[in-house]
């Protein structure tokens, strides 16, 4: 029989080109691979019930506890993967679309589109810009990356993430990205079943 490996990550164009360059160099006969994307709860849970192997989820350091909360509840190793700095992505109908860096304090008077998947990691930094009763009239959630790109294109809406989108985004599109200073460090960790784990690799 062959040896199965499935992945889950949430939405990077990086994770996708990492586990592309592992498809490279460890694909034979005898494995089959199989890699998607979902939010942080959809990655837990595909894990708790074996239905993936390895997964990679991203969220602000202030998360951390939560996280190690749901691995000693679903018997999950957790390993750190990689630090990365949060983003602001803007179009050129924003009015900060000339600058290089932006504060907490300017976050605050700004308006945004973000993807649903985003709210788990990003929730410790809306609150610190958003009061929870101004959010449903200052945050457009979607579940689509194009329709989240079409009003960073045509809107004066921003969005917030990290470097491992930057890519995908400023590539194809013009965008602006700007370092928030004195923001939430991302966390990228990778999730696993030991046991299970170490029958696929």
């Amino acid at each position: 029989d062959k040896q199965e490996l499935a992945i889950m990550s949430n939405s990077s164009k990086r994770m996708g080109a990492f586990f592309t360059e592992f498809y490279r160099m460890y694909n034979n006969p005898d494995r089959s691979f199989t890699y998607l994307e979902g939010g942080v709860e959809n990655i837990l849970e595909s894990l708790n019930n074996h239905k993936i192997e390895l997964g990679f989820i991203f969220f602000s350091e202030a998360k951390k506890n939560t996280i190690q909360f749901f691995c000693k509840r679903y018997q999950l190793k957790c390993e750190l993967f990689i630090h990365t700095d949060m983003i602001l992505y803007a179009g050129k109908n924003s009015p900060l679309f000339a600058r290089d860096f932006v504060t907490i304090e300017e976050l605050k008077k700004i308006n945004y589109v973000q993807m649903e998947e985003d709210y788990f990691g990003l929730d410790n930094l809306l609150s610190q810009i958003i009061p929870v009763e101004e959010r449903s009239s200052r945050i457009v959630t979607t579940n689509s990356n194009n329709g989240m790109l079409q009003m960073l294109l045509h809107t004066d809406l921003c969005n917030l993430g990290t470097y491992w989108k930057k890519d995908f985004y400023l590539e194809l599109y013009q965008l602006k990205d700007m370092i928030i200073r004195f923001a939430l460090v991302y966390c990228i960790v990778h999730l696993y079943h030991y046991q299970t784990l170490q029958k696929s690799i």
